[in-house]
């Protein structure tokens, strides 16, 4: 027996490869070196394999590192190369920022995924253990439903039908099994999310020391989600007439949380990027989140923190995360001039056309009141401009102009360099121990997200309705309110467009609303493309249709963009370019390769029940 802080905790199962470890953070527990069955033998031994579970999330094979790769490097939006002078390398994200991973690099995810599958499955036969009580019982039922369910989700959508475990592995000969189909997955998604729903307490009833924990509220609006992207399945599978009631169940489930009481919309945007007031986050819109630390015991991929204040914030903005003597960004990610351009351009006749779908925002920065005329997130959340604190400049990132942004000083010895492209501004910690080891959180779902899945499932089911305008109403109005002073950006609808134009607004809505959270790939992968052609993705409309055919030289196409401070102006302009890193999405032979990610190599290679060749995802 020994006292630790930092808990490592080995269950003994014969799994593949090896023992499943799970790591968890800021327990002060007295712990056995090794829990097997035999030594499992109250609710708080019980308790600390569901703990581990948890801490699975934000381990470096997690969301921590490997979950975030693949969420966030493989849309439209962000991309990762060097740095500026040729700093900021990281191999691993500039790898998933340029579409290079292959079916080894994408296994770790898929394995901490099946382990917390595997934990969750062996909690359920802890159920009806004598020294359980009824109480404790029904929330292992639901904490391991809610676990499997979510893991599940996560698989499904990333790798497509995957081997259905609902039993513990305890040999490798119950390893082999094959793919199932993804209707089988969703099935067994939705029963798990009901019973979850079933057992667990509300959000209300946790304790403080039980934050991040799964709810009654987190089954509930995940299975609302669950059953809008499996309804965008069956229409990409030409099953529209199967669709339509499961956009219902969306809809109810959604309304299920917003008339729950328990969640609201902060009232700025902005704090719930604010680290100091996470708590208060969780208090009001953040459903569920994976929770990170600033880890005392551990550094780096090893460390319960999260990393993404360093790899997407830039080198020369100070006082912003643990990286140590500065507090600098490591530059690591960045956004494609494009995706920003969709959001900055103003084509306010083209709100369903290929390359402007919102068409509410200003193209020429205004001051209306002394405050910006834009979207409060489009200048918040993405980081166009900053002052480097050691040489006493501002800089500046495409597409804004030190003549054009309202808000520079007009002393000329302050401007100073410029950024080719604009950065996320949504995780900050100054107080972070390292650049690693950071307290920011990532927010899986949030209210905003319900409102809009509300909005979106009315659409598909019953048409524009004014329901489904009013939620999406609900999320810009809350972004006009800012930090307390009124702006006239974004615009409310305030009458109803046609289907596929508000499906368009919706998808744009949720592109500046949810960037950096890991979202946009999910969104370009489950919807259909808005020309209408069966069974083809909106990620192969925007990739294919649109950049790679924008009106420009295909050299152009793969160059960032340059500014030129004599005439005050960027070339190409904005809207024409995206900079490099899509040259592997262009030159894939199959349009579908990218809507799934491969099967994991360790997959295929112990489970004899999965043939490489036959059962791998298309083009790869």
């Amino acid at each position: 027996m020994k006292k630790i802080n930092h808990t490592a905790i080995f269950l003994a199962l014969p799994l593949w490869l090896a023992s499943i470890l799970i790591s968890s953070c800021s327990l002060n527990e007295e712990l056995r070196d090794t829990y097997t069955k035999s030594t499992i033998k109250s609710e708080a031994d019980i308790e600390l394999l569901i703990t581990g579970a948890y801490a699975l999330m934000n381990d470096g094979a997690g969301f921590k590192l490997q979950g975030a790769l693949m969420l966030m490097m493989a849309a439209d939006d962000l991309y990762a190369e060097n740095g500026l002078n040729g700093q900021g390398v990281n191999n691993e994200y500039t790898t998933f920022g340029k579409k290079n991973y292959n079916q080894s690099l994408v296994g770790p995810f898929w394995n901490t995924l099946y382990k917390v599958i595997n934990i969750s499955n062996e909690l359920l036969t802890y159920s009806d253990k004598s020294y359980v009580s009824p109480d404790y019982r029904k929330r292992i039922i639901g904490e391991a439903s809610f676990l499997r369910a979510f893991s599940y989700f996560y698989l499904v959508r990333l790798y497509g039908g995957v081997p259905l475990r609902l039993e513990p592995t305890t040999s490798l000969s119950k390893f082999d099994m094959p793919r199932a189909s993804i209707d089988e997955v969703y099935e067994r998604i939705f029963t798990d999310f009901q019973t979850a729903s079933n057992n667990l307490p509300l959000r209300s009833a946790l304790t403080a020391g039980e934050r991040g924990r799964a709810t009654k509220g987190a089954a509930q609006g995940f299975m609302s989600k669950a059953y809008l992207t499996y309804a965008n399945y069956l229409n990409l599978q030409d099953r529209s007439s199967e669709a339509v009631a499961i956009f219902d169940q969306a809809v109810i489930f959604a309304d299920s949380v917003l008339n729950s009481g328990e969640y609201s919309l902060a009232e700025d945007f902005m704090d719930l990027w604010d680290v100091n007031k996470e708590t208060d986050a969780y208090a009001s819109e953040v459903i569920f989140g994976i929770g990170f630390t600033r880890d005392m015991n551990n550094s780096g991929v090893a460390s319960a923190g999260s990393e993404w204040a360093w790899r997407m914030l830039p080198l020369t903005l100070y006082g912003v995360t643990g990286n140590s003597p500065d507090g600098n960004g490591g530059e690591h990610v960045r956004m494609h001039p494009y995706f920003y351009g969709i959001y900055y351009n103003d084509n306010s006749t083209a709100a369903d056309t290929e390359t402007d779908y919102c068409a509410v925002y200003q193209k020429n920065v205004k001051v209306e009141n002394g405050i910006p005329a834009i979207d409060y997130r489009l200048e918040k959340s993405i980081l166009n401009y900053w002052h480097n604190t050691k040489t006493n400049k501002y800089l500046i990132a495409w597409p804004y102009t030190f003549n054009g942004w309202p808000l520079f000083v007009n002393d000329d010895n302050q401007k100073g360099n410029v950024a080719t492209t604009p950065f996320v501004n949504k995780y900050r910690d100054p107080m972070g121990k390292d650049q690693r080891t950071n307290e920011n959180d990532l927010f899986l779902l949030r209210l905003a997200e319900i409102y809009l899945i509300k909005a979106e499932a009315l659409c598909e089911s019953k048409g524009v309705t004014q329901d489904a305008v009013d939620a999406f109403n609900e999320i810009r109005d809350r972004a006009r309110k800012a930090d307390g002073i009124s702006r006239s950006y974004p615009k409310l609808l305030e009458t109803t467009p046609d289907k596929q134009t508000f499906l368009n607004l919706i998808f744009n809505e949720r592109g500046l609303e949810f960037v950096g959270e890991g979202q946009r790939w999910f969104d370009l992968v489950r919807m259909q493309s808005p020309d209408g052609i069966a069974g083809k993705t909106r990620y192969e409309y925007v990739m294919y249709d649109i950049l790679q055919n924008l009106p420009t030289t295909p050299n152009n196409r793969l160059k960032l963009p340059t500014y030129n401070k004599e005439n005050n102006a960027w070339t190409p302009e904005a809207g024409s370019i995206y900079g490099p890193a899509l040259e592997t999405v262009f030159a894939a032979t199959n349009k579908k390769q990218f809507t799934l990610f491969p099967i994991p190599t360790d997959e295929y290679y112990y489970n004899k029940a999965i043939d490489p060749t036959i059962d791998q995802n298309p083009g790869w």
